[in-house]
């Protein structure tokens, strides 16, 4: 799994809450902020700047992006 860090622009933030659960081959893109309790499965991807609230599961292969 991969987690990028934030970018260097103004309120830039990568934030992950606790008991996150990062399967095979997840990824989160910078500046994304993820709650707790949340479960990514097998290649599950958030693009740069979104937000996950508490308790999400993320099936294998679900892609998120931004607005």
């Amino acid at each position: 799994m991969t987690v990028n860090r934030a970018t260097t622009k103004q309120d830039g933030v990568t934030i992950i809450g606790s008991d996150i659960n990062l399967m095979a081959y997840a990824h989160v893109a910078h500046d994304c902020v993820l709650g707790n309790r949340i479960i990514m499965s097998n290649v599950a991807t958030l693009g740069g700047h979104v937000s996950v609230g508490d308790c999400a599961i993320l099936g294998g292969l679900a892609a998120v992006h931004q607005l």
